[in-house]
């Protein structure tokens, strides 16, 4: 079964790898992130979770560690990336409004770089919610990711050159 690391990774550098590896492949070499492209081709990148920084999927967009639980060494990867490619994090949003307010602030910022940019969100207490069965905060959970995804497509509606991709990276529960 594929864990959060492995299926993060997959999703964000096209590469199969094994549970608990982030941002790297099955032999343990680093492999380029879509954040990481998106920087090289001169974009404005950003990543933003529910999740804290250093949980499996934000992790997998902006760090590469052979153990999704070693946080000290992710979090050092994740500085390194945030200095060679100016990728904004903002995770650990809580369960407010302020959330939406956030990525709309978040799209502003991006938008501003005339070559473009990439951001990937994550609600990722789905996920938690429903490891603990718990249906109520799962559904709480969805709302508020739908929330953000009309926000998002509120914004490509408004900017028609904006692509948005919604996805799930694994069934919980």
């Amino acid at each position: 079964l594929t864990d959060s690391a492995a299926a993060g990774t997959a999703l964000a550098c096209g590469y199969k790898t094994y549970n608990t590896f982030v941002g790297i492949d099955e032999n343990g070499a680093p492999v380029q992130s879509l954040t990481e492209l998106a920087a090289e081709l001169g974009m404005a990148t950003a990543v933003m979770s529910t999740d804290k920084l250093v949980g499996a999927t934000p992790a997998a967009f902006t760090a590469h560690a052979e153990d999704r639980n070693d946080t000290s060494y992710i979090s050092k990867s994740q500085q390194r990336m945030m200095k060679t490619c100016g990728t904004l994090l903002d995770c650990g949003l809580d369960g407010t409004k302020a959330y939406e307010k956030r990525v709309t602030d978040m799209l502003t910022k991006l938008e501003a770089d005339p070559d473009g940019f990439f951001l990937m969100y994550e609600e990722g207490h789905i996920d938690k919610a429903s490891h603990k069965h718990d249906l109520q905060t799962t559904f709480d959970c969805m709302v508020r990711f739908n929330q953000v995804i009309a926000t998002c497509m509120e914004y490509a509606f408004y900017h028609p050159d904006t692509f948005v991709l919604i996805t799930a990276d694994h069934e919980t529960g």
